[in-house]
C-alpha cells in the first residue's frame, strides 16, 4: 500500500475461503496495531477489528498507514463459527508504484503454430500498492491475437480480473513471440512486453524410442497421441505405424466410428489423434507384452523403429468406510475420511449406491432447493475428492446407513455400507424477542406466550419483533429453562396448584399455560421477578419480567394502528392487537370479526377466517391480506374491521365492540418491491466537477402512475456530505414529479477533496401528506466520484453559466472553455457530451449538431450552442443543461435561456367536437408571452375565418381584436355559421407595447365524434369492417354516413368482396350489418393503408378522420393469380397510370339517379317557398331590417344527439335566443 495512505481490503487481498458450501460467512478478527488501522469505508469511518468476509466483499473495510513504519506484519484470525484459523498480514508501505511481477509464456520448442493457449497469472501479472481493485488493472492491444470469455471473442482489451478468471486467451504465432501491451492503473500507464519461450524439453530429431502401457488383466487401453505422438515442427501428415512384432498376449483394434471394431496392423497419425487406436488384453497370464513399431514420415522420408512396451497388472479395489455424522436438517460433504476408494493404478472408480438412505438424500453442491432434491444414484471418487458429493438430513434424528459399491470398468468390489448418524448440535443460544408486562387482574395472572414466548421453527427468524421473545432454533422448548429469583409483590406458582411455589420452568410449562404469577401485596400494583434463561449450554441474563395490577374490566391491553404495503400481506403482531383474561389461556381468548375489512381480507393460518384466538396472533399466525383486490390508487388507505372480545365456549362477549385499524400506505413498501415503482442510477462525478441528476438517476414514473389520484412530491431529504447541490431556477428542496420529470435541474457540485463516494436522499411523498413524516419514502441515490485517469489535465476555464437568446445561438470561444496539458496538443483535448440538453439547447459545428469536439475548436470559433424552441412546450423553461466530460473532468455548462421581447410560445391546431358549433379559445390554443402586461398582446385577425366568426362570449359582437388576457379568461370564442364545413383557418398579427409584430396563422378543425381502432388484414383477402373498428354508436340517432375522400392504394372498399365493384360511400348500419369490406390487393410485403373517411349526420357538421390499415405479406404457396380486372390501382381514369379520384366510380348509374331525386326535391321545395312568401308578403321582414341585426348563430346540431351533454356555455348570453330563432327558421325551411 501506499505510505501514509489507505487502501480498501479486497478479497484479493485476502484470499481466504471455506470448503463447507452451507458454512456461514468467514468472521475476521484483526488484532490493534499502531502503525496501522482497520477502518470501515462508511463515513465516519470508525475503526474495525471485527468484520465478515460479506463486508470485504461488498468493500467496506479498509487499512489506513500511520505512518510510524514501512514494514511490519498485522495479526488477526480467521472463523467459520466452528473453527479458528490464525494468520498475518505482511504490509508494505511505500511510495505510489506499479510494476510488471510475471510476462512469459512457456512452450516447447519444435511444436505446431500457432497455439491458442489460456492465460493465467503465471504468465502475466501487474502489481501495484494504490488503493484499486483488479478489474481496474485494464490491458490495451492492439493486436488481434487476444480473446476474451467462453466464447473466445477477439478483444483489444481485458483486465487483470480477467487474467486470474482464465478467461483471456492468446494465439502463439510462434516460439519466439513478443506480444507490447499498455497497462492502466488509475492515473499511471506503462508498456508490458509479453514474451514467448521455447523449452527444449523434447528432442525434435531424435525420438525417445521406448514407451511403456499399463493394461489390466484382461482389459482394454486407449493408445493415444502422449505414447506416439511425433513432435517435429516440419513434420507433416500422414505419419504411418506399420506393426513389425505383434503382441503375444493381446492385439491393435481400430476402431471406426464407434460402430465396429477390427484387428490392425498398420494405422495412421489421424487414427492416433481421434482416439481410435487402443491395445486388447486377451489373456489370463500376468506375463508383461511389447509391440514394435516402423514410423514412416513421408513429407521428410524419414523411417525409424518405436518399441512399446507393454506391462500387464492385476486390478486391486478396496473400499473402507467410517461413521458419518451429520446435523438433523442440516447437510455435510461425503469426504474420503468417511468413504474411500484404492485402485491400484489410481483410477477413477464409480461408486453405485446399493441401498440409499431413509433419513435423507445423497446430491450433488449444485442443490440447493429442498423441496425439489432428489437423490443420485451414482457417483466418482472425483466428485468425492472435489468436495461434490453430500448428505442432507430431511430433519429427522437416529441413526442411517447407505450401501455403496465401487466399480473400475467391469471390476466392482462387494457391498459395504458406510453409517450415518444424524444429530442435533446446539450451537445457537436463546435470544430474548418478546417480554410483555403482565397485567394481574384479581389475585393470580396466568403467564402464557403473549409474554415468554419461544418459537423453535427456524422460519421465524424472519421477521423482526419489536417486543421481547426467547428465541432459539436448536432446542426444542422444553429443554428451554427459566430460572427465576425471589419475586416482588407476589410469587409464581404452577397454574393448577397455587399452593406450590416453583423457582424454574421451561417454554413448554409457559406454552401449555402451566404458570401463573399470584399477587401478594395489592397496596403496591408493580412487581416482578428477575430471571436467567439456559437451553444446557448456553446462558443468558439477567433479566427482568415485570407485572402490574389492573381493572377487570380492562381487557383488551393493546389496540393499535397496522401500517401495511399494497398488495402485501401484513403480519398482525402481538404488539399491535392483544388482549388478557384472568385465568384464562391465549387460545381461550377468541377474537370475532363483526364487520369485515374492506379492502383487505384477515387470513388465519393462510384461510380466510373471522374467528382467531390470542394463541394464534402470538404465534403470528394472523395477516391482513390486501393480495388480490382492487389496485390501490392513492398514497395512503385507510381500512378497519370491528370485533368483539370473547371466552372460548361462551356465547357472551366480555367487552364492547372494537375498531382494528388500518392504513394501507405506500411509504411501507419493502426494499424487494421498491424497485417495481422507483428506479435509481448512481450518478458519476469526477473530483472537483459537477453533474446534473435527471429521471435515470431518479424516476418515480411507476410510482406515479400507480397513485394517479396524487401528486407526487419529491423533496431532498438529506444533503450531501462531499458537495453542494444547486437548483437553477431557484433554491427549493420540495418539487411535484409532474415538474420535475420535464426540468429535472439539479445540479451537484463536488466540493471535497478527496474521492469518497457520496450520496443523496430524496423524500418522495404525497402532496397531501406533506405533514406526516412518517408518509415517506427514503430513497438513496449514490454520487460515485472519480479520480480524473491523467493528472496533467487541467481545466482552466469553465463557465458558471452562458446566457443565450430564445431561438438564438452564441459562441463558445476560449476565454469560456480553456482545457490544457503539459504535452498533448489542443486538437487531442477532446470535450463529450454526457448529457444533452433537454429544453431545445445544442452544440454545434457550423449547422450540425455535434456530440464531441476538441479545444482546438473552440480556439477556433468554430463551436456554439444553438437554442430551438419548442412549440409544443406546454410551459416556459428560462434554463438548460449540458454535462461535459473533458477527459474525464465533469462539468456542467448551465445555459440561461433569455426570452424574446415577444414569442408566440404555444400554437396549436384549434379542435372542437363534432356537434358543438362554438369553441372556447384559451392559452394553449394562442399563447403569447412578453415581458409587459398580457393586457398589452393584442390579437388582431388580418384574415377572418371563412365558415365562421369569433365572438365576444359575454355580448353579441363579433370579436377582430383581443388580448392575450381575454384569451386567458375565456371570453372569446369561434362559433361555426357553414355547418357543411369540417375546417376553418385564419391569420393574425400580435403586438406587444414596444411595437413588436409577430405574424401567424391558425387552423381550426371539428373532431369526429368517432372512435377508430387499427385494422389488421392478408394480402389478398377480403375483411369486413366492424363497429370495434369504426365505432360512430355516439351518433346512431343522427343515421351516420361515411364517405371516402381519399384514393386508396393498396385495396379497395366494396359491398360485395366477390366482384370488382368499389363504394365510395356506405352507413353505419351497413358497418353494423358488416356488409362492408376492405379487399386488400396481392403485394410481397408489409405496407400501410391510411384511409381517410369523411362522416355526417343529420343536423351535425361533418369532420373527417382516418383509418389506419395494416395489409399483411400471404404466404407465398397460397398466392393466387389475379383476374385481370383486380390487378391494377383503383380510381384509374381514362387508362393512364395515375391514380384519381373519381366521385361517380365504377357504377354511375345508381348515383345519376340519385342525383335527379334530389335536384327535383330541391325543385318542390322551392316552388312551396315561393307560394307561402306571396301569402304571407305583409309579415316579411325587409332586407334592410336583416342587414341591421347582428350576424346569427347556427342551431347546435348536438341536442340530436343521445348521449350526455356538457353545460352550455352560452345558456345565459344572447346567443341563445338566437340559437333558438334559427332552429324554427331550419325547420320551416324543411317543412
Amino acid at each position: 500500500m501506499v505510505e501514509r495512505g489507505e487502501r480498501v481490503l479486497h478479497s484479493f487481498l485476502l484470499p481466504w475461503i471455506d470448503e463447507d458450501v452451507d458454512a456461514s460467512a468467514l468472521i475476521f478478527d484483526f488484532t490493534q496495531n499502531k502503525d496501522a488501522a482497520i477502518l470501515s469505508t462508511v463515513s465516519p469511518y470508525l475503526p474495525l477489528t471485527l468484520f465478515t468476509q460479506h463486508d470485504i466483499d461488498e468493500g467496506k473495510v479498509m487499512i489506513r498507514h500511520l505512518g510510524h513504519h514501512g514494514e511490519f506484519y498485522i495479526g488477526y484470525t480467521v472463523s467459520d463459527g466452528a473453527h479458528r484459523v490464525e494468520g498475518k498480514m505482511h504490509v508494505l508501505a511505500a511510495k505510489p508504484d506499479v510494476w510488471i511481477e510475471k510476462s512469459e509464456v512457456v512452450m516447447i520448442c519444435g511444436a505446431h503454430f500457432p497455439q491458442t493457449i489460456r492465460l493465467s497469472s503465471n504468465n502475466l501479472t501487474v502489481l501495484t500498492n494504490l488503493d484499486v481493485r483488479l478489474e481496474d488493472i485494464v490491458y490495451s492491444s492492439n493486436s488481434s491475437r487476444f480473446s476474451v470469455g467462453s466464447q473466445r471473442k477477439s478483444a483489444r482489451g481485458f483486465s487483470q480480473r480477467d487474467i486470474e478468471n482464465e478467461s483471456v486467451w492468446y494465439s502463439v504465432p510462434n516460439e519466439n513471440a513478443v506480444e507490447k501491451l499498455k497497462v492502466a492503473v488509475a492515473d499511471r500507464n506503462l508498456e508490458v512486453e509479453l514474451r514467448v519461450r521455447c523449452e527444449n524439453s523434447r528432442d525434435s530429431f531424435t525420438y525417445q524410442q521406448h514407451r511403456m502401457l499399463r493394461v489390466p488383466v484382461g482389459g482394454a487401453v486407449l493408445i493415444d497421441k502422449s505414447l506416439l505422438e511425433i513432435a517435429m515442427v516440419d513434420a507433416e501428415p500422414p505419419i504411418i505405424y506399420q506393426v513389425v512384432k505383434h503382441p503375444n498376449y493381446g492385439y491393435l483394434s481400430l476402431d471406426y466410428e464407434k460402430s465396429y471394431s477390427s484387428r490392425v496392423s498398420r494405422f495412421t497419425d489421424s487414427d492416433v489423434a481421434s482416439g481410435s487406436v487402443q491395445y486388447v488384453h486377451n489373456n489370463a497370464d500376468h506375463s508383461n507384452d511389447s509391440i514394435d513399431f516402423q514410423i514412416q514420415i513421408i513429407s521428410r522420408n524419414l523411417s525409424f523403429h518405436l518399441k512399446l512396451d507393454i506391462d500387464v497388472f492385476q486390478r486391486n479395489i478396496t473400499i473402507s468406510t467410517s461413521l458419518f455424522s451429520v446435523p438433523a436438517a442440516g447437510r455435510a460433504p461425503i469426504t474420503t475420511n468417511f468413504l474411500k476408494v484404492t485402485t491400484s493404478e489410481n483410477e477413477e472408480a464409480v461408486i453405485t449406491v446399493v441401498s440409499p438412505p431413509t433419513s435423507g438424500w445423497i446430491t450433488t453442491d449444485s442443490v440447493h432447493n429442498v423441496t425439489s432434491i432428489s437423490s443420485i444414484g451414482t457417483f466418482t471418487t472425483r466428485m468425492i475428492e472435489n468436495g461434490q458429493v453430500w448428505f442432507v438430513s430431511d430433519g429427522s434424528q437416529g441413526n442411517d446407513s447407505i450401501g455403496v459399491q465401487a466399480c473400475v470398468q467391469d471390476q466392482c468390489t462387494g457391498t459395504h455400507l458406510m453409517q450415518i448418524t444424524v444429530t442435533r448440535i446446539n450451537e445457537k443460544g436463546p435470544v430474548m424477542v418478546r417480554n410483555e408486562v403482565l397485567r394481574v387482574t384479581g389475585n393470580k395472572a396466568l403467564i402464557t406466550n403473549s409474554h415468554l414466548d419461544v418459537e423453535v421453527s427456524c422460519f421465524w427468524m424472519n421477521f423482526r419483533y419489536e417486543l421481547t421473545v426467547f428465541q432459539d432454533t436448536d432446542t426444542p422448548t422444553n429443554s428451554i429453562i427459566y430460572i427465576i429469583a425471589q419475586p416482588s409483590n407476589g410469587r409464581v406458582v404452577k397454574a393448577g396448584h397455587l399452593e406450590e411455589v416453583i423457582t424454574n420452568f421451561t417454554q413448554f410449562d409457559i406454552d401449555q399455560s402451566n404458570v401463573a404469577f399470584s399477587a401478594t401485596n395489592h397496596s403496591n400494583p408493580f412487581g416482578g421477578f428477575s430471571f436467567h434463561v439456559t437451553d444446557g449450554k448456553h446462558k443468558i441474563g439477567p433479566e427482568w419480567f415485570s407485572t402490574e395490577l389492573s381493572s377487570s374490566s380492562n381487557i383488551l391491553e393493546a389496540n393499535g394502528r397496522l401500517v401495511a404495503s399494497p398488495s402485501s400481506a401484513t403480519v398482525i403482531g402481538t404488539e399491535l392487537l392483544r388482549a388478557n383474561m384472568p385465568g384464562t389461556r391465549p387460545d381461550e381468548i377468541i377474537f370475532t370479526i363483526l364487520k369485515p375489512a374492506r379492502y383487505g381480507e384477515v387470513l388465519v393460518d393462510g384461510i380466510k377466517n373471522t374467528v382467531f384466538t390470542q394463541l394464534q396472533i402470538n404465534r403470528r399466525q394472523v395477516v391482513y391480506s390486501t393480495v388480490g383486490f382492487s389496485d390501490q390508487n392513492e398514497w395512503s388507505r385507510r381500512d378497519s374491521f370491528s370485533f368483539r372480545v370473547h371466552k372460548n365456549n361462551s356465547a357472551q362477549f366480555l367487552n364492547t365492540n372494537e375498531k382494528f385499524r388500518i392504513t394501507t400506505t405506500y411509504a411501507a413498501i419493502s426494499d424487494k418491491v421498491l424497485s417495481k415503482f422507483i428506479t435509481t442510477r448512481p450518478l458519476i462525478v469526477s473530483r472537483g466537477g459537477s453533474a446534473s441528476f435527471n429521471q435515470s438517476h431518479l424516476d418515480v414514473s411507476a410510482l406515479a402512475d400507480a397513485v394517479d389520484k396524487e401528486i407526487v412530491m419529491i423533496e431532498i431529504g438529506t444533503e450531501p456530505r462531499a458537495g453542494k447541490l444547486e437548483w437553477l431556477d431557484n433554491e427549493r428542496n420540495r418539487v411535484s414529479w409532474t415538474e420535475l420529470r420535464t426540468s429535472f435541474h439539479l445540479l451537484y457540485r463536488h466540493t471535497a477533496t478527496d474521492s469518497l463516494s457520496d450520496s443523496l436522499i430524496f423524500h418522495v411523498y404525497a402532496a397531501r401528506e406533506s405533514t406526516r413524516r412518517a408518509s415517506r419514502l427514503r430513497i438513496s441515490v449514490d454520487i460515485q466520484i472519480k479520480n480524473p485517469p491523467d493528472p496533467d489535465v487541467q481545466v482552466i476555464l469553465f463557465p458558471d453559466s452562458v446566457s443565450i437568446l430564445n431561438s438564438g445561438s452564441s459562441p463558445l470561444l476560449a476565454d469560456m472553455l480553456m482545457t490544457r496539458h503539459k504535452t498533448v496538443p489542443p486538437q487531442s483535448i477532446v470535450y463529450t457530451t454526457q448529457q444533452r440538453g433537454a429544453n431545445g439547447v445544442t452544440i454545434r459545428r457550423g449547422d450540425d449538431e455535434i456530440d464531441h469536439f476538441s479545444q482546438q475548436e473552440v480556439n477556433d470559433g468554430k463551436i456554439s450552442i444553438w437554442h430551438t424552441a419548442n412549440r409544443h412546450q406546454t410551459t416556459a423553461t428560462w434554463h438548460d443543461v449540458i454535462v461535459l466530460d473533458i477527459e474525464g473532468h465533469t462539468r456542467s455548462l448551465v445555459i440561461d435561456i433569455r426570452p424574446l421581447d415577444l414569442m408566440l410560445k404555444n400554437h396549436s391546431t384549434i379542435w372542437y367536437p363534432q356537434g358543438k358549433t362554438y369553441v372556447v379559445l384559451n392559452s394553449e390554443h394562442l399563447g403569447a408571452f412578453s415581458m409587459g402586461n398580457r393586457s398589452s398582446l393584442k390579437y388582431k385577425i388580418t384574415s377572418g375565418p371563412e365558415n365562421g366568426t369569433f365572438y365576444w362570449v359575454a355580448g353579441e359582437k363579433e370579436a377582430k381584436e383581443f388580448s392575450q388576457k381575454d384569451i386567458d379568461d375565456g371570453r372569446v370564442l369561434y362559433a361555426q355559421l357553414n355547418m357543411h364545413s369540417y375546417q376553418d383557418k385564419f391569420d393574425f398579427v400580435v403586438e406587444n407595447d414596444s411595437r413588436d409584430v409577430l405574424r401567424n396563422s391558425s387552423e381550426l378543425r371539428v373532431r369526429a365524434l368517432v372512435t377508430v381502432q387499427p385494422v389488421i388484414v392478408e394480402a389478398d383477402t377480403a375483411t369486413p369492417l366492424t363497429t370495434s373498428q369504426i365505432n360512430a354508436s355516439v351518433l346512431l340517432n343522427a343515421s351516420p354516413r361515411f364517405f371516402l375522400t381519399s384514393p386508396l392504394r393498396f385495396g379497395r372498399l366494396t359491398f360485395d368482396p366477390n366482384t370488382n365493384y368499389s363504394t365510395y360511400y356506405f352507413t353505419y348500419t351497413d358497418i353494423q350489418k358488416g356488409i362492408v369490406y376492405y379487399k386488400a390487393f396481392s403485394t410481397d410485403e408489409e405496407v400501410h393503408e391510411i384511409v381517410q373517411l369523411e362522416v355526417r349526420a343529420d343536423n351535425v357538421q361533418p369532420a373527417r378522420f382516418t383509418l389506419p390499415i395494416t395489409i399483411l405479406r400471404a404466404d407465398m404457396e397460397s398466392y393466387d393469380l389475379a383476374p385481370s380486372g383486380d390487378t391494377g390501382i383503383p380510381f384509374q381514369n381514362g387508362g393512364t397510370n395515375n391514380s384519381k379520384f373519381s366521385i361517380l366510380g365504377e357504377n354511375s348509374l345508381p348515383v345519376v339517379i340519385l342525383g335527379a331525386i334530389v335536384a327535383a326535391t330541391i325543385f318542390v321545395l322551392i316552388c312551396r317557398r315561393c307560394g307561402d312568401g306571396k301569402k304571407k308578403n305583409k309579415t316579411r321582414t325587409p332586407i334592410s331590417a336583416k342587414l341591421d341585426t347582428p350576424t346569427r348563430l347556427p342551431p347546435s346540431p348536438s341536442e340530436s344527439i343521445d348521449h350526455e351533454k356538457p353545460p352550455d356555455l352560452l345558456g345565459t348570453t344572447v346567443f341563445a335566443s338566437v340559437r333558438q330563432a334559427e332552429d324554427r327558421m331550419t325547420t320551416r325551411s324543411f317543412n
